[in-house]
């Protein structure tokens, strides 16, 4: 009950036309005031303009998603610092901004994703979720993700995991 009660806080606020960082502020507001669950989320908000490539984020204590750049072929983090929603009153948001260009590829993903545990225990981690995008920036969002998700698969040996597993892959087309 308390995801769709968070998700459709943020949608409510993301409706007002905000910047990203008041639009978590916001949420967070909310969801303390009425939390009697006393369960918390991490969230991480974007607002991308789809004609510039501008994006404009904030993060509420998620994983920084991976961006990388298709003109340089480097990688960068989404990195913003804030809380975790739900926790605190008063929690802070910074506000960033990035501008993704043409070929530009952005993995968002769960904490599931880089804690899946091979058999002997060692994480996947963000080196080989960072390799595994590298290896296929140049496909298409499905076949990146497929990859991304079959290295998982395979570092696993097919386990199933003890978190929740969510992956999301955006790339800007020319």
């Amino acid at each position: 009950m308390f995801y769709p009660f968070s998700r459709a806080i943020i949608r409510s606020e993301a409706l007002t036309n905000c910047s990203a960082a008041s639009v978590l502020r916001r949420a967070n507001e909310v969801i303390v005031h009425d939390n009697r669950t006393r369960m918390f989320l991490s969230a991480f908000y974007g607002q991308l303009d789809l004609e510039t490539g501008q994006l404009d984020y904030a993060n509420g204590g998620h994983e920084w998603p991976l961006w990388a750049h298709a003109a340089t072929g480097t990688d960068d983090m989404l990195n913003a610092k804030g809380m975790i929603l739900g926790m605190f009153d008063n929690a802070e948001f910074e506000e960033r901004h990035a501008q993704i260009e043409p070929g530009d590829v952005l993995v968002f993903y769960t904490d599931g994703v880089t804690e899946a545990r091979s058999v002997s225990g060692e994480l996947f981690g963000e080196e080989r979720l960072q390799a595994a995008l590298d290896d296929h920036r140049n496909e298409t969002v499905q076949e990146i993700e497929r990859a991304i998700s079959g290295a998982v698969k395979v570092f696993t040996d097919g386990r199933a995991q003890s978190d929740d597993f969510t992956l999301f892959v955006v790339k800007r087309l020319g």
